[in-house]
């Protein structure tokens, strides 16, 4: 039954990172390369954070990743490199959890499982996957700040209750600062993990290294998101826009909808038989010490949605906007691990798991979870995808051959053919394709932005390529630089 299970999981990250080799750049990952060429590495950057944001650990990432012409052409590199450092900080956070509160001693492929496992019940919950993994823009700020936030979660399990050294407290400090300035929402939680340990310690009235050290990263990494100017100007100044009691109501919508998903999962409650495992597994020491600092399941609870609320209730009373999917995604798979945190204090409470249990009840156990597995809209496209994702590859592959050749015989302009015929001509032309089955294009695994034409982003698909003109059934795209007015120099 183990080995079985391994041999899914590993077919199934490995499908995943197959995924990575169709996908193609898209829509802000042109943006680096014109402003690079226009501003140098550090002149872009700087731009970056003084114009549209102040996110100053993920920006530069994004920027000297993207400006990079050969790891756009191999754009896979990218995708692939996040995504196993994704497997790594699930696995980094589990090999903490299990030597703080169950056995110091495990094996690397009961990581690979439990991290397997996470990569499973985030993608079959989240809004959106193609932004998750397949988009490199988004890899580098919101994907890059959510693996900072893995980390800081394992060293927080690691270090509590432990002696940690100045050199560990300076390790924790950097931390706190790259994950203030990698994306908002991972910022936020990076506060709440320092608010929470804080008020541990008031109620111990006892400060501990490890709280004094968030605090401090905490102070620094804040200091220089607001010292930059671009966050202000982002959210322009900060001023109030949409109606206080609209703002409320509407965040609590939002608020459900982000837990919607993950309770409709039926491999999150899947995945809840680990966490009773892990419950059953715990020491006798920690199991008295975590019910003895239980706090009423309604607070609990609160303190689970109140970040989601929050964050929701400042982007729409501030902003008069609502996240975009790749921000939820970032929402669900975090309130996933805090309604798994709080589900486990109070499985200890419960009489534990027999070990001979899943001996006994292999077959219904096993028949129960594929039947889980398999009803999640997540893997029965996976299909589907693996199918039209080389004609995607292909058919945007064959755009950029297209606007080369055109450049190559003197010519200023392109003409390009609508995607969606492009893609249904390809995929009549091969004799293993369906012929009534109808697809969902572009493919649901990939982020791709270039088709219908948008006015306000194409001029950049059309600098990247520096083509004046790209020709289209719905009208021209003209090619003009991102920024002209900006010194080369980076400074005002």
């Amino acid at each position: 039954m183990k080995k079985v299970t391994i041999v899914v999981a590993a077919l199934f990250i490995a499908l995943l990172v197959v995924c990575c080799f169709f996908q193609t750049p898209t829509f802000d990952d042109f943006v680096p390369a014109d402003l690079v060429a226009q501003l140098g590495l550090r002149g872009a950057i700087s731009f970056y954070l003084q114009q549209a944001n102040s996110r100053f650990s993920s920006i530069p990432l994004f920027i000297t990743l993207g400006a990079s012409r050969y790891l756009l052409s191999h754009y896979w590199i990218t995708l692939a490199f996040f995504l196993l450092s994704a497997m790594a900080a699930y696995a980094f956070l589990i090999k903490n959890f299990l030597a703080r509160f169950c056995s110091p001693s495990f094996r690397p492929v009961d990581l690979f499982l439990g991290a397997s496992l996470l990569q499973l019940v985030f993608l079959t919950s989240i809004a959106e996957p193609s932004s998750f993994y397949f988009w490199m823009a988004s890899a580098t700020t919101y994907l890059f700040g959510f693996i900072l936030l893995l980390l800081l979660t394992g060293l927080v399990l690691h270090y509590t209750g432990a002696n940690n050294t100045l050199t560990a407290a300076g390790g924790i400090v950097l931390l706190k600062v790259l994950i203030a300035g990698s994306i908002e929402i991972v910022l936020a939680y990076s506060l709440y993990i320092t608010a929470l340990l804080l008020l541990t310690d008031i109620r111990q009235r006892q400060f501990r290294r490890l709280s004094l050290a968030c605090l401090l990263g905490d102070i620094i990494g804040i200091s220089l998101f607001f010292l930059l100017p671009g966050g202000a100007k982002r959210a322009d100044h900060f001023g109030i826009k949409h109606d206080l009691l609209s703002s409320i109501g509407g965040s609590l919508e939002r608020t459900g909808k982000i837990f919607v998903p993950i309770f409709s999962n039926p491999v999150f409650w899947l995945s809840l038989a680990a966490v009773y495992l892990l419950a059953s597994a715990t020491r006798r020491q920690q199991q008295e010490a975590l019910l003895k600092n239980r706090w009423p399941l309604i607070i609990e609870a609160l303190l689970v949605a109140a970040p989601v609320f929050a964050l929701h209730f400042v982007v729409r009373l501030l902003g008069n906007e609502v996240l975009p999917p790749r921000a939820e995604n970032l929402l669900i798979t975090i309130s996933t691990l805090a309604v798994a945190w709080v589900a486990y204090r109070y499985f200890l409470s419960m009489a534990p798991l027999s070990p001979a249990f899943f001996d006994q009840y292999q077959k219904p156990v096993a028949i129960i979870a594929a039947l889980a597995v398999l009803s999640a809209p997540f893997i029965r496209d996976i299909p589907e995808n693996l199918f039209t994702l080389p004609f995607h590859k292909k058919v945007v592959d064959q755009r950029v051959k297209n606007i080369v050749l055109r450049k190559a015989t003197g010519k200023k302009s392109a003409i390009l053919a609508p995607y969606r015929d492009d893609m249904k001509k390809a995929m009549a032309a091969c004799r293993f394709s369906p012929r009534n089955y109808v697809f969902r294009l572009p493919p649901s695994f990939t982020y791709f932005k270039d088709d219908p034409y948008n006015s306000n982003t194409d001029y950049i698909y059309a600098g990247y390529y520096q083509i004046d003109t790209i020709i289209t059934q719905t009208g021209m795209v003209l090619r003009h630089p991102i920024f002209t007015a900006y010194p080369a120099s980076g400074q005002k």
